[in-house]
């Protein structure tokens, strides 16, 4: 059973001095998040290059410096260390649920914490089911969204990350252990009735190419501010190369069609 507690985010706006009072009640360290991965101006877009860390106010004041200027203000959450999991459901048109899923993640793109590249399929707890649906109600919000939380293994409390109002990156952890969201969302579309369809847990689905690009962000070393735990420079080496948890599953990499493999080699090429 794990308690609840919401994660204190103060959006950094125009009243800078505001923000700051704010955050000296919310403590240190804290997580900078811009609010977009790639802000589009009008004309381009503007690489935001990902969260920033800090544990006093002046490494908080640098992290804020070193944003793009013409960026909208970010968000400044509370650090909480734990365990990801990520609450996965469709709603119909009255706030039924009619499919849920629920995932852990096993290892970060960001060893800091972003997207995962190693995840696996868990039971849906009951009380972050009921937390995510009240969240999702509340807003009248109907179709998929994915309600991610951070659980803190020390005291079992959980803490709202956030809500993706959209197909989630671990999508296909949910299809492989029986859960088409893709298909049933159709079905809701149509009108159609839609029950919660029962799925496998202890499915784990392994992104490769993306535990490539997670060693690379550990041979950098640990970002500035970061207190947690960050895995060793040749850690990555057992990670990429060594054993993975039985029955693992590949996200993109299908023998049957192998085609998304390799366009994403050519993307990533590309970039």
């Amino acid at each position: 059973m794990v308690t609840g507690d919401p994660t204190l985010a103060i959006d950094i706006g125009e009243d800078r001095e505001a923000a700051r009072g704010l955050l000296r009640e919310l403590g240190y360290p804290v997580v900078i998040k811009p609010r977009h991965s790639q802000y589009w101006t009008g004309s381009c877009f503007i690489p935001t290059d990902g969260v920033r860390y800090a544990t006093s106010e002046r490494e908080l004041t640098h992290a804020l410096a070193s944003l793009p200027d013409r960026i909208p203000a970010p968000l400044v959450q509370r650090f909480v260390p734990g365990r990801g999991v990520g609450i996965c459901v469709l709603l119909g048109h009255d706030g039924s649920p009619c499919a849920e899923f629920a995932h852990e993640r096993l290892r970060d793109l960001r060893p800091t914490g972003s997207g995962s590249v190693l995840r696996r399929s868990i039971a849906v707890d009951e009380e972050l089911r009921e937390a995510s649906l009240r969240l999702l109600r509340e807003m009248g919000w109907w179709g998929v969204a994915m309600v991610e939380f951070r659980v803190d293994e020390s005291d079992g409390r959980w803490y709202l990350m956030e809500i993706n109002g959209r197909f989630w990156g671990s999508l296909q952890l949910a299809i492989d252990a029986g859960v088409n969201f893709p298909r049933l969302l159709l079905d809701v579309m149509r009108g159609e009735t839609v029950a919660p369809p029962p799925y496998q847990t202890g499915v784990v689905l392994r992104w490769w190419l993306g535990d490539l690009v997670r060693a690379l962000h550990i041979l950098q070393g640990r970002p500035e501010g970061f207190t947690g735990c960050y895995p060793g420079r040749l850690s990555w080496i057992k990670e990429l190369f060594g054993r993975q948890p039985p029955g693992t599953l590949n996200q993109v990499l299908r023998w049957n069609d192998p085609w998304p493999a390799l366009g994403e080699l050519v993307s990533l090429a590309w970039r």
